[in-house]
């Protein structure tokens, strides 16, 4: 056996770790390609959120786990099972949860599972390591003490959860959650041997040794898939090598360092989950929306988006890092906050899901004035003298023989309805005719608000009602976008009026008056 210090015996079995993971993963990696392909376990493109162009073989969290795997085989028997400092309990557990989450993930790949069934999976993998690893009794965040006493495991285990599904969500592009997930576990080697925590720093680099020999073959353009086994493992390792890499004493956890670690990812999964929400939609539903696809919506290649997200995820990196040297969580926070505020403001990513959110909280603020009565409802005016509001529209339209009138709102999210007046008993005459009208004014590049009315035609001279009601339908358009107009700022989203009719009034000249 070697005939070395501990620390030099550790210093050098890191070195030697990372290369031999390195290694093991080039080679279980092309492995898992020739058996992928062999019992046709692949990724198949459909057109909508899986764009790529043929099948592609999903094994790859299998290579990762592999390399992992064998390479601490091998660190365990360099320095003796017995004496080694690397078979301790913690480390035990962590394996034992790394094979659990793995196992979930390929049972999903092979056989697709409902979310919650997997979710369910994932909290029962997170038991070994939450019950018999590392214990936490409080965590300390921006000053503040908090005592977990007898919860400690239900956060350790919801801090798990929350990390491998942070690193799920985001697998969507080539590379990306490899390269993030090396990002993360680089640094986490690196606040580990600086704190002294030198096992936790050679098994995060065990693991960022077998993600790199994964990523060969994974950039763009990918030749295999990680998988929901991979995502999954290494959103597991990340969450469970940053406790470890954070305690400050034998029970006590820095929560400030992971957060900021891992918060490109988080920030993604907690706008989805906002989105999902806040349109009605199911959290486990997948949609197109994420960083990575609205860097794409504008115009970045692949490479290129997993170059801006991986930048964005170094920066955090970096963040962290100063964190622990500064010994300032406050300072780490503040940021971690501006570089996501800076996405949000930029309308990078986060835009709609904050407007989503204040819209939400607008109209949930206007139902409870409404029914304690402490305010009225806001009215917009028209530009014309004398003339004010949404109820001298309904007027005016009534002359005409408007029996409806819907002002909605358009975006990438899709079509709310702002308010909306209609006749409870349309009137409708001999001539059996209805008119239907609306105007259409772009207020951003993305965003569109639509006025339309139906009615009945008065007359046999159908012009005059459809017509007129048209030029109410632009004066409102426009009086009531005008702030939202000049909020813009910009002279390339200046608003444009689009006419917009049904076949009936096909023949009208509403383009002119629009």
């Amino acid at each position: 056996m070697w005939q070395a210090s501990l620390p030099e015996l550790v210093s050098s079995t890191a070195v030697i770790a990372g290369a031999l993971a390195v290694l093991g993963s080039v080679v279980a990696t092309a492995a898992a390609i020739w058996v992928a392909k062999n019992i046709d376990l692949h990724d198949r493109p459909d057109g909508g959120r899986k764009a790529h162009a043929c099948p592609i073989p999903v094994l790859g969290g299998v290579g990762v786990l592999t390399a992992f795997v064998s390479t601490s085989a091998i660190i365990l028997w360099m320095t003796g099972w017995a004496d080694s400092p690397y078979l301790t309990q913690q480390s035990i557990s962590l394996f034992c949860s790394a094979l659990l989450f793995a196992a979930i993930g390929l049972w999903d790949d092979i056989f697709p599972v409902r979310p919650w069934t997997k979710f369910v999976g994932q909290i029962v993998a997170s038991v070994p390591f939450a019950v018999f690893g590392q214990p936490i009794d409080w965590f300390e965040f921006l000053g503040f003490h908090i005592t977990l006493g007898g919860t400690g495991t239900v956060f350790t285990i919801f801090w798990l959860t929350a990390c491998a599904n942070a690193v799920n969500l985001i697998d969507g592009l080539d590379g990306l959650a490899g390269t993030l997930g090396l990002i993360a576990t680089a640094t986490i080697a690196v606040v580990a041997h600086r704190l002294g925590m030198e096992t936790t720093s050679v098994l995060a680099l065990m693991t960022a040794g077998s993600i790199v020999g994964f990523l060969c073959y994974n950039l763009p353009p990918a030749k295999i898939f990680l998988g929901d086994s991979g995502s999954l493992l290494i959103g597991y390792l990340i969450g469970a090598l940053s406790i470890q890499s954070s305690m400050k004493t034998a029970t006590g956890f820095a929560l400030a360092m992971p957060l900021i670690l891992i918060s490109v990812p988080a920030f993604d999964v907690m706008m989805a989950i906002l989105r999902r929400t806040l349109s009605g939609k199911g959290i486990g539903e997948g949609d197109r929306l994420h960083l990575h696809h609205r860097l794409q919506d504008r115009g970045l290649s692949r490479f290129q988006t997993l170059l801006v997200v991986s930048a964005l995820s170094s920066m955090t990196a970096a963040i962290t890092v100063a964190t622990i040297v500064f010994k300032n969580d406050l300072l780490g926070m503040g940021l971690c906050a501006a570089l996501l505020i800076s996405l949000i403001v930029g309308r990078v990513f986060g835009h709609h899901e904050t407007l989503l959110a204040f819209r939400k909280a607008q109209t949930v603020a206007g139902v409870i004035a409404e029914a304690s009565g402490v305010i009225s409802r806001r009215r917009l005016t028209l530009p014309r003298p004398n003339v004010t509001g949404w109820n001298v529209a309904v007027d005016l339209l009534r002359e005409v023989g408007g029996d409806e009138l819907t002002l909605s709102e358009n975006d990438e999210l899709g079509a709310r309805t702002i308010r909306q007046w209609r006749q409870d008993e349309p009137v409708l005459n001999g001539i059996g005719q209805r008119w239907h009208v609306g105007i259409e004014r772009r207020i951003t590049p993305d965003e569109t608000v639509t006025l339309s009315a139906t009615g009945h035609f008065i007359t046999e001279v159908a012009q005059d009602e459809a017509s007129r009601a048209a030029v109410i339908l632009q004066a409102c358009v426009e009086a009531w976008t005008q702030e939202l107009s000049a909020d813009s700022g910009n002279e390339h989203d200046r608003p444009m009026i689009l006419p917009i009719a049904s076949p009936a009034c096909a023949d009208l000249p509403i383009s002119k008056s629009a």
